[in-house]
């Protein structure tokens, strides 16, 4: 046994090692060739090769005694060395009785003593030449999806691992070009040659703490394995080594690199991890299980396959989130971009959203990815709302968030003031332009005032100057008291405010008017001639101002006026009729109809 692994590998590896081959520097460890077994002329019928590797070449034979077709694994080269190996190798796989792990019928000797291991014929491939290859699986194995059908066979691989280590046996060359696929879809773990026990005390099979050699696969080997001491090797080296085979699933190749075994092996304690386009569970389940230090490692093969067992049941709910994933980036796109898009679309695509999200999560609650995404989604819409100024919306997408960045919650307040402040500024514009505010007092005030303007001119035209004089005293009182009733009424709405205005013009040009008659200013026939003028015309703006109607009243004192001259006699009376139009016509327009 050599002492020093680098002295090892400088004396006995070629100098062109291909790293993706097994490192065997077995000078020791050998099994005893048997030297009772049964002759191979006698028990077999050699055929066709079926394959050669480095150091045996493996034909299908027929079994004579039991007719039935089996695989022969010869030793090729030297016969002397590798012998012991092949027959070492045997007894260790012939020791474990797995479902996954190929079955050794018998060893048998040539004529020149050489062992042969005769074992189970397996029609099928290595799992290292269509794990890539979608054509090959979609056609030998209907696979349509490739990642689910190398986790499948990985987990199985992992299940016999797992035996083995039950029996105190750690494989050491865990990887895609030792695992055999059936042409069934069976798994077998196979190149057991240099398995090692760490069972102590079992003397069947070389003892792991006894090892001074660097054995193993440089491409994905584990780093107590680069160290060459067998005393770090344990079970959690071949869980290193199966974390090692699904980088390769995920990356498309070994973990390893470098453009020599020495300048591999150097890089192997510093290795770390990166799969950025993995799914999060099976990178951080390669991270964790190719741990520098095996404590960190999954604490078994069978931990690292429940780890495994559980992304594939997870895999919908994942599939599902990712999904929903792209869905946001799209909707962010769209919120992004120049163009205004409708309410109804931006909706519709945060339904898709969050029904795919909550159905990933109904496949599996603890989807972390949904959740976030649940969460994200929100905030995504929130903060679109809150753009469009609709805080109460805003406010529903957050109320299922446990918690809401700060940032959020400002603009949340900023907008809702801004809408009270706005709806406060609405109310009262909408007050401003309410018909039905103070409409009683209106009527009131303009029935009323109509129907004493239409007992004026009457009593005007019949009376002395000093009544008149206080007549137009009268009016001014009459104004003030329904100024002093109605109050601030008057004020409460942009409708009341004109028709104030109106009023107090009709009265105090009425007063002016009468009052110049018996001041001699005016005298009583142009003075109701020019009244009848100045209410058309106050009766007009209150048309365009309050009611179109009192169009009706403003075209009653127009014809009055212009049928002043012809009906002399009657003016009297017919100014009373023009003016009795305004009671009518105000009474039309704001007497109660039943509303509520």
């Amino acid at each position: 046994m050599t002492s020093d692994p680098d002295e090892a590998l400088h004396t006995l590896l070629p100098e062109d090692f291909d790293p993706n081959h097994t490192i065997r520097l077995d000078d020791g460890d050998e099994g005893e060739v048997p030297t009772a077994a049964g002759s191979l002329d006698a028990s077999l019928a050699l055929g066709r090769v079926l394959g050669t590797g480095g150091m045996a070449v493996v034909r299908e034979a027929e079994q004579r005694v039991l007719q039935r077709a089996v695989a022969v694994k010869s030793v090729r080269g030297d016969k002397a060395r590798g012998a012991g190996q092949l027959v070492l190798e045997a007894r260790i796989t012939g020791a474990l009785e797995h479902p996954g792990i190929l079955p050794i019928h018998d060893i048998v000797l040539d004529g020149t003593g050489a062992p042969h291991i005769v074992m189970q014929r397996v029609d099928g491939t290595p799992w290292s030449d269509v794990m890539d290859d979608p054509a090959q699986l979609a056609e030998s194995f209907g696979v349509s999806d490739v990642l689910g059908w190398n986790l499948g066979v990985l987990e199985a691989v992992c299940n016999a691992v797992h035996f083995a280590h039950s029996q105190g046996v750690v494989h050491r060359d865990l990887k895609p070009e030792n695992v055999m696929v059936g042409a069934f879809g069976q798994v077998y773990v196979v190149d057991w040659g240099v398995a090692v026990s760490v069972r102590e005390g079992d003397a069947r099979f070389p003892a792991a703490a006894e090892q001074r050699r660097i054995v193993g696969t440089p491409r994905y080997m584990a780093p107590e394995m680069a160290k060459g001491d067998g005393r770090l090797v344990s079970a959690r080296t071949d869980v290193y080594l199966l974390g090692a085979v699904l980088y390769r699933i995920l990356a498309g190749r070994p973990p390893h690199r470098g453009l020599s075994v020495r300048e591999i092996l150097d890089r192997i304690p510093a290795f770390e991890v990166d799969l950025p386009d993995a799914p999060g569970e099976l990178a951080e389940l390669v991270a964790d299980a190719m741990s520098a230090s095996p404590s960190g490692r999954p604490e078994s093969a069978e931990a690292f396959r429940r780890r495994l067992r559980a992304f594939v049941e997870h895999r919908g709910s994942a599939r599902l989130a990712e999904q929903a994933r792209d869905r946001l980036a799209e909707l962010e796109a769209l919120l992004a971009s120049d163009e205004d898009p409708s309410r109804v679309r931006v909706y519709d695509l945060f339904g898709a959203i969050r029904f795919g999200y909550r159905e990933a999560l109904a496949a599996w609650p603890d989807n972390g990815a949904a959740q976030d995404g649940l969460r994200e989604a929100a905030l995504v819409m929130a903060r679109w709302e809150l753009g469009q100024g609709d805080d109460r919306a805003a406010e529903v997408l957050l109320a299922a968030l446990d918690e809401v960045p700060a940032g959020v919650l400002a603009d949340l307040e900023r907008v809702r003031t801004q809408r009270l402040t706005n709806l406060g500024l609405l109310e009262r514009l909408a007050r401003e332009r309410d018909p039905t505010l103070g409409r009683g007092l209106r009527m009131a005030a303009v029935v009323g005032m109509g129907a004493l303007w239409t007992a004026s001119p009457i009593l005007a035209d019949s009376s002395g100057p000093a009544f008149r004089l206080g007549l137009s005293g009268f009016w001014l009182l009459v104004l003030v008291l329904a100024f002093g009733v109605g109050g601030r009424a008057w004020t409460a709405s942009v409708i009341n405010r004109r028709v104030a205005m109106l009023l107090i013009a009709g009265v105090f040009g009425q007063a002016v008017l009468m009052a110049g008659v018996p001041l001699g200013v005016i005298d009583m026939r142009a003075s109701l001639a020019t009244l009848h003028v100045q209410k058309s015309v106050l009766l007009l703006m209150a048309a365009m101002l309050v009611d179109r109607r009192f169009g009706v009243a403003s075209l009653a004192f127009a014809l009055a006026y212009l049928l002043f001259v012809p009906l002399e006699p009657w003016r009297a009376e017919v100014s009373a009729v023009a003016h009795g139009t305004i009671s009518v016509v105000a009474a039309w327009i704001w007497w109660p109809r039943g509303e509520a």
